[in-house]
């Protein structure tokens, strides 16, 4: 575990805005939100994130149906993509939802609820890039034991009817079968995350002292997004769908640095891109 300090030109904490502001985090927790130069201590840091035309927004929860990636241009329903898990194994189906992960990630969610059927999906995800997991069972099958996760809860659509939550509810972050699992054209984004994390249980939304650290950093210094440091407050939360993440933060896990994810490289779109050309490949 490592001290990290991330600076800014503005720190949205969820409910005031801080101009020329920091973030202290140890062992995963945020020890500190502050305004001005932080503390020469603090500058001694294993590790120093954002700086000028920086803009830091709390990480976000949503459920996603990341397992579903590679046949996701098929639009499927639930039922239908309940059946495409049973003839998958695990193996297969951690490879393919890696892609759908970073994607997450890149649209500065930190707390990544993966629809399954197997409890070991989430967790083989959080051994191999780290972050923080969940777990969403599909209403109509019976949802089995998930320990060492941060949530479980159930999921539907109308094939597969009487979830906890309801793909259909804009009231909650939850993306299934989309071109992109990115946060383009989604309305009020931060507040359907809070509404999600207050169902599943997870993690108050925002950033605060002793809290976990879900921390994610825009650059606000070039295109898209460029000037939003310059916000005066609640805009500056239309960021995500918007712009991509230069650094993302989940605990003691830094996911993206530099604009680039850490964890899930080459390799692992290759490897993805390996078992998804199986399962499409036309049957001759």
């Amino acid at each position: 575990m490592i001290d990290i300090l991330v600076r800014a030109s503005l720190i949205h904490t969820g409910s005031e805005a801080i101009r020329d502001g920091y973030i202290y985090i140890k062992g995963g927790r945020i020890v500190e939100v502050g305004s001005g130069p932080a503390p020469e201590d603090y500058t001694y840091a294993a590790l120093i994130l954002g700086g000028p035309g920086r803009v830091v927004v709390p990480g976000l929860a949503a459920v996603i149906d990341a397992p579903a990636y590679p046949i996701r241009l098929l639009k499927p329903s639930l039922k239908d993509r309940l059946n495409y898990y049973k003839a998958m194994g695990l193996e297969a189906l951690a490879a393919v939802s890696l892609p759908a992960v970073y994607e997450a990630h890149m649209a500065g969610v930190t707390s990544v609820i993966v629809e399954t059927l197997d409890p070991g999906l989430p967790q083989r995800l959080s051994d191999t890039v780290g972050g923080i997991y969940g777990a969403a069972y599909p209403a109509c099958t019976e949802a089995g034991d998930a320990p060492g996760l941060a949530a479980t809860t159930t999921v539907s659509d109308p094939s597969c009817p009487g979830g906890a939550v309801d793909y259909g509810d804009k009231e909650v972050l939850a993306l299934d079968s989309r071109l992109a699992y990115n946060l383009a054209g989604e309305d009020s984004v931060y507040e359907r995350s809070v509404e999600t994390r207050r169902r599943l249980g997870l993690q108050e939304q925002g950033l605060r002292e002793g809290r976990v650290a879900e921390v994610a950093v825009f650059n606000s210094s070039r295109p898209p997004a460029m000037l939003l440091d310059y916000s005066r407050g609640e805009e500056v939360l239309m960021v995500y769908g918007v712009a991509q993440v230069e650094s993302l933060l989940a605990g003691d896990h830094v996911l993206v640095d530099g604009g680039e994810h850490l964890y899930i490289v080459e390799k692992s779109f290759s490897q993805a891109r390996s078992v998804a050309s199986r399962i499409l490949s036309p049957k001759v």
